[in-house]
């Protein structure tokens, strides 16, 4: 989970979800550490856009070192 705030904005409209529509969990990788790939898995959450002139009505958290539909970090 991420305490970054951005992770809860829509992507399309930029509201701030208030709901919750459950988690998805991601493996990201490409990250090293001492020469060595740790193991990271992400339980994302869902996000519900409440916003009635947004046509997305969901999507999962992000941060910019995982962008969305990402699996490799930046």
């Amino acid at each position: 989970m991420t305490a970054d705030e951005r992770a809860r904005q829509c992507p399309d409209c930029g509201t701030r979800a208030r709901r919750s529509k459950g988690r998805r969990v991601t493996r990201p990788r490409d990250l090293s550490v001492g020469g060595r790939r740790p193991r990271l898995v992400w339980a994302k959450r869902r996000w519900r856009c409440d916003e009635l002139a947004c046509r997305r009505r969901s999507s999962t958290e992000s941060v910019p070192p995982v962008p969305p539909r990402k699996r490799l970090t930046t």
